[in-house]
């Protein structure tokens, strides 16, 4: 261990004193790193493994000159979003915030040895899903198979997101239940112009309202 970090601290590279903070105690350039080769495959190896690594220590306090360092490896090699971080586990009280911003969400369904998973319109209250839909292959298959599971996530641009998983029961609703389901979806979207017909859906197939209570919850975020 003690020779890791003493390999660690031989190859930290900044702007103006390179050769000074890459081998402050075998001098400098070719000689220096022949030095360090001929202590053995073994060192060799652990500065292989310090260059490439991403997150040793601060080489800005190491610098002498208190320059920028370059060929920081903690700095991704690309411009674009960055996938490297904590994921952390989310609260319920955020993931039930999470849930109450989206409206599109993916219901996985599985029967007799098939799974399919579609993604539908929804609304979240009293700890379940709520669904207004057209009947069709996954309304037949969780009416055979009520154990289902659904799942909300969101990306944003730079490289974080959350994500819900949601396993609970299929019920079919009537009645209340229905104008409940269709009063919470409505709450969700602008109300429709005066002068704007509706949309035929599900090419005349019944509607169904259902609700998939939820029997376990679990949310991720990466920040």
């Amino acid at each position: 261990k003690d020779l890791f970090w003493r390999s660690a601290r031989r190859h930290q590279v900044c702007d103006s004193c390179a050769q000074r903070c890459r081998f402050p105690r075998t001098g400098t350039g070719e000689n220096a790193r022949q030095t360090v080769r001929t202590r053995g495959r073994l060192q060799l190896a652990l500065v292989e493994v310090v260059e490439k690594s991403e997150h040793l220590f601060d080489y800005r306090n190491n610098c002498p000159t208190g320059q920028k360092v370059t060929n920081d490896p903690r700095k991704p090699l690309f411009s674009g979003p960055t996938f490297v971080g904590m994921v952390d586990e989310l609260s319920r009280a955020d993931i039930d915030a999470f849930l109450d911003t989206q409206v599109v969400g993916r219901v996985a369904c599985h029967l007799d040895g098939e799974t399919y998973i579609v993604p539908v319109i929804f609304a979240w209250s009293d700890d379940a899903v709520w669904v207004f839909t057209t009947e069709g292959k996954k309304v037949d298959f969780m009416r055979a198979n009520p154990a289902v599971c659904f799942e909300v996530d969101e990306r944003r641009d730079n490289g974080t997101w959350t994500s819900v998983i949601i396993t609970g029961r299929y019920e079919e609703l009537s009645g209340d239940d229905v104008t409940r389901t269709l009063s919470l979806l409505s709450s969700r979207f602008p109300p429709r112009p005066a002068s704007a017909s509706p949309e035929p859906r599900g090419e005349g197939r019944p509607h169904v309202a259902f609700r998939i209570t939820a029997t376990h919850v679990t949310g991720r975020r990466k920040a």
